[in-house]
């Protein structure tokens, strides 16, 4: 998806609605210091310095829509207490429609985490994840039919609270059908296999091995395939965490989008940030690919800020492109697999490239001795030209031909190493040589592969 595809996808968003059905919590932060160890058990002791709520669960979802410019509808229940006022508030502050079933029998979920000068200690959570009367399940049933014929899409955020019932979803899944709208599913283990007919499952591999009894095999197109099938979905979207996610879809080889983070403060709701854009993009026109693509971005951006976070279009854009090229990446062997039918946009799950406009970005690793520091010979110009050759592989596949380098960041501990690297890449490259570098944290731990990352022109092929 390049720039000028983006533009329209993102110009999209303020006439997309999005309805969001699932369970609606409130996540509830203590925060401060810990410098010490309390003498009652080997645990820290952290001296509260803020305090702040913020929506969980469904309700995060919907902030993640409303975040990107869209409308979005709620729908869930909420108990008749303070968390669950909280949780309307904020939601109608945002500017969502709130259809929430108001249940004075059940407790609105509460997690509270605390965290110690940013980072997560201890989550405790409250809640009642018995599942919801029919009586209520009859009145969420009522705002499905009131919302979705006006709907662009439907997110279902199951977390197995209790809001969502296999009749619901059922019911949830067909008023979808009946307005044509594509439905992004969340599941969890209690309703996991209730998505049949979803346009696209949303699991990660925790949750798909915890419903399958068995380990995940996402490298195995036979076995995703397979398991897609079963799921009973149109798309598998499975999200890998540090690995990224692969997309699996009938008839096309699994496609991998790599996760783009460089920087995680905090994973928690970086599975509700994808389904959002996920969502609102193909709302907004976006083909699927182009909405993973996308989503792999804001979470990056997600993950990197403390707590449950939204992401604006703007910070997507940032990562997409002037981070695109930011990737670590397994030293290049030959190609796998490479799709040429939307190419240059898709290259394939096994593609260690990314075209943009025309323009290639490409990463590897560069080894350096552990002994001494320095580059192991060759490994510059070995892996450089490895890089260069399959980007040329890659862009002969897709029509096209690599013309030359125009520049390369390298990420090094000193200039000396540079210097070094310079040299090496100089002798295999000639005046291809980098333009740059950027000197990463001080005192780099030898041992430690840096990065070089190449930015090349494109050729399209002559159109005959």
């Amino acid at each position: 998806m390049d720039r000028r595809r983006f533009a329209e996808v993102a110009a999209g968003f303020a006439s997309a609605r999005v309805a969001v059905l699932g369970d609606l919590m409130l996540d509830r932060y203590v925060a401060g210091p810990a410098d010490r160890v309390s003498p009652e058990a080997p645990v820290p002791v952290v001296r509260v310095e803020r305090e702040w709520d913020a929506v969980g669960g469904a309700a995060n979802v919907a902030a993640g829509v409303l975040a990107l410019g869209s409308r979005c509808d709620v729908i869930g229940v909420l108990g008749r207490d303070e968390p669950g006022e909280a949780v309307q508030a904020a939601l109608g502050r945002r500017g969502a429609g709130c259809l929430c079933a108001r249940d004075g029998s059940r407790a609105t979920t509460v997690k509270t985490r605390v965290l110690a000068r940013g980072q997560q200690v201890v989550r405790i959570d409250r809640e009642d994840a018995a599942p919801v009367s029919p009586a209520v399940a009859a009145e969420l049933a009522a705002h499905i039919d009131a919302v979705l014929p006006g709907a662009d899409a439907l997110v279902v955020a199951d977390y197995d609270k209790g809001a969502l019932t296999p009749s619901l979803i059922r019911h949830a899944l067909a008023a979808a059908a009946a307005s044509s709208i594509p439905v992004l599913a969340d599941p969890k283990r209690r309703n996991f296999f209730s998505y049949g007919g979803a346009t696209v499952l949303k699991p990660n591999r925790a949750e798909l091995e915890d419903a399958l009894g068995e380990p995940a095999l996402p490298t195995d197109r036979e076995w995703l395939e397979a398991v897609r099938a079963r799921l009973g979905c149109d798309h598998l979207l499975l999200t890998l965490g540090a690995e990224g996610m692969v997309l699996v879809s009938p008839e096309k080889p699994p496609r991998r989008f790599a996760a783009r983070a460089r920087s995680v403060y905090d994973v928690s709701g970086a599975g509700d940030t994808v389904a959002a854009v996920v969502a609102t993009a193909l709302a907004a026109g976006a083909r699927l690919a182009e909405a993973v693509t996308a989503a792999a971005a804001a979470a990056a951006v997600g993950v990197a800020k403390v707590g449950v976070a939204t992401v604006a279009p703007e910070e997507m854009a940032s990562r997409l492109w002037n981070h695109s090229n930011n990737r670590r990446i397994r030293p290049m062997s030959l190609l796998e697999s490479v799709h040429t039918d939307d190419a240059p946009d898709a290259l394939g799950p096994y593609s260690q490239a990314i075209v943009t406009g025309d323009w290639i970005f490409a990463s590897g690793q560069i080894p350096i001795d552990p002994a001494t520091g320095a580059l192991v010979e060759g490994g510059v110009g070995v892996q450089a030209d490895r890089v260069l050759r399959n980007l040329a592989a890659v862009l002969a596949a897709a029509g096209g031909s690599l013309e030359t380098v125009a520049k390369t960041t390298v990420f090094l501990s000193d200039m000396a190493l540079f210097a070094e690297m310079n040299a090496v890449y100089e002798r295999h490259f000639g005046d291809h040589r980098p333009a740059r570098a950027t000197v990463a944290v001080a005192g780099l731990p030898r041992g430690v592969d840096v990065e070089i990352e190449v930015v090349a022109r494109v050729v399209p092929a002559p159109v005959a």
